[in-house]
């Protein structure tokens, strides 16, 4: 079993691809990685121009059994905005709430997002936060350092938190925290964009391992995922394929690449 933890339909590629054929790529990709089960993440305007709307990709994916929807809230949301993710929560057609720190001006803990962070309780969905280097300038990266998480978790210990692409670069602050908090947990996505190659591939995995030592006893913390598409057209079809064979070398046990591979994002998303 393997569950890909945080994908996208946007379309960064240079062709025009219709957001049918996207989801028709997904499927794709997953099979030649014998990846299970997706979770597609929704995004706010900020983040792309070309951003496909919530609506829309819960529309294109409510007959498929093994995709799943993250939605999302922009920090400037309005209650109706905030009613209706309500109403997919209860409905449980999204597992979850995705937050776009670094391409939206606010920290992790703002308390204009409280009541936001109450559903995600009282739902029992995480909140997943965009984390590290953001894909074009956005508004700066001192909203999206990782260590603004930390100041989060104390204040709501009972809010399941996902650290988007492990802080990069920032990984022994994520490192740090998920030692610090039980209820904070971090995906591999978006490690790469072209690949792993001669350069990347040592240098993560040694971060990689280094992370599950420290957090040794907590091991329910790290999540797979791509970022898939992630996006460069030479590796569109294999960059997700790509990603399951570098988890697999990593220098792990055999409990540990479960743990990573699905087991983990059961118990978070409860997929």
């Amino acid at each position: 079993m393997i569950i890909d933890t945080h994908v996208h339909l946007e379309n960064f590629s240079t062709k025009d691809v219709s957001l049918a054929e996207r989801l028709t790529n997904l499927k794709r990709v997953m099979k030649q990685a014998q990846v299970d089960k997706a979770i597609i993440l929704c995004c706010v305007d900020a983040v792309n121009r070309k951003a496909v709307q919530m609506d829309d990709i819960l529309e294109l994916v409510k007959n498929e059994k093994n995709i799943f929807v993250v939605g999302t809230l922009s920090i400037n949301y309005t209650p109706a905005q905030l009613g209706y993710v309500k109403e997919l929560l209860q409905q449980k057609r999204i597992i979850g709430i995705k937050f776009y720190p670094g391409y939206e001006a606010f920290y992790p803990n703002d308390n204009r997002l409280d009541a936001a962070y109450a559903l995600c309780e009282a739902y029992d969905v995480p909140a997943v936060f965009h984390s590290g280097e953001t894909y074009g300038r956005g508004v700066g990266i001192k909203y999206s350092m990782p260590i603004h998480i930390d100041d989060l978790a104390i204040r709501r210990p009972n809010l399941k938190i996902v650290i988007a692409h492990l802080g990069n670069p920032w990984l022994d602050e994520v490192m740090v925290i998920l030692n610090r908090h039980t209820n904070v947990y971090a995906d591999i996505s978006a490690l790469v964009w072209r690949g792993f190659d001669s350069c990347w591939k040592p240098y993560y995995s040694d971060a990689i391992v280094r992370l599950i030592k420290w957090n040794d006893g907590q091991k329910h913390k790290l999540l797979f995922a791509t970022d898939w598409p992630c996006h460069n057209d030479a590796v569109y079809y294999t960059f997700m394929k790509e990603y399951v064979r570098f988890v697999k070398q990593l220098r792990i046990s055999k409990e540990d690449k479960e743990l990573m591979l699905y087991k983990n994002a059961q118990k978070v998303f409860r997929t």
